[in-house]
């Protein structure tokens, strides 16, 4: 029999804890917690914020005016986590901040799960989404897709996705590599931002096909496709 004392929060860490508190309050204002423990603010499961036709995942973002420097400061907040080379692409004076801007999505899946080459699947894919009249989106959309979609969405309701790239123009990490940023599941449910695949990468073929099968690639659209 459960122990009635235990806090209902033992479960989560701090990190998680403050990043339900900083949700509650983009979505309720500053006082939405407060209001939430008084049982004044009602929570209302919402519809989908996306829907998926013909493996393509189709949603939309806003930006909100957040420079790169913020957003590697969520890093220092235990929100999200990221890998070094991400701090370095977020921090890289060709990163690029829009407020307002609402960008509409679409993810292509399944799609080349044969390849296991890097370079050559990246460029079918950009072939493939120029094909459809995709455009290329900016680096800014990867941290404002990682903002809009958590691990939990991104693999228990998009059909097992592990990771989302973004198919921005490469931007160079300190070492001179050029990287693609991404959205990335984590371990405890951390909001996680990642780069793409090394070229150089050990990984095996059998490991690297099975991964792109879990694997999405974002480009922008002019308007979202319907979902009826």
């Amino acid at each position: 029999m459960s122990n009635e004392k235990e806090f209902a929060s033992a479960s989560y860490t701090a990190g998680q804890l403050n990043a339900m508190v900083k949700n509650i309050r983009d979505q309720a204002g500053e006082n939405g917690p407060e209001l939430l423990l008084r049982n004044k603010l009602i929570i209302i499961k919402s519809w989908p914020c996306w829907h998926e036709d013909d493996n393509v995942i189709y949603f939309s973002v806003t930006s909100k005016g957040i420079t790169g420097k913020e957003w590697v400061a969520r890093h220092n907040d235990n929100v999200w986590w990221l890998v070094k080379p991400v701090e370095n692409v977020l921090l890289d004076p060709d990163f690029e901040t829009t407020s307002g801007v609402t960008t509409h999505v679409a993810v292509l899946r399944n799609i080349f799960p044969e390849e296991t080459d890097w370079p050559t699947l990246t460029s079918r894919i950009r072939a493939e989404a120029k094909r459809r009249g995709f455009k290329t989106p900016s680096a800014e959309i990867a941290c404002l897709i990682r903002e809009k979609i958590n691990d939990d969405v991104m693999y228990r309701e998009m059909g097992g996705l592990w990771q989302i790239y973004v198919m921005h123009r490469p931007i160079k990490d300190s070492a001179g590599i050029p990287r693609l940023i991404g959205t990335h599941c984590g371990s405890n449910a951390s909001r996680h931002l990642g780069t793409d695949i090394n070229e150089a990468s050990a990984l095996v073929a059998d490991t690297r096909r099975k991964r792109l099968v879990h694997t999405g690639f974002a480009f922008v659209v002019t308007q979202l496709r319907s979902s009826v």
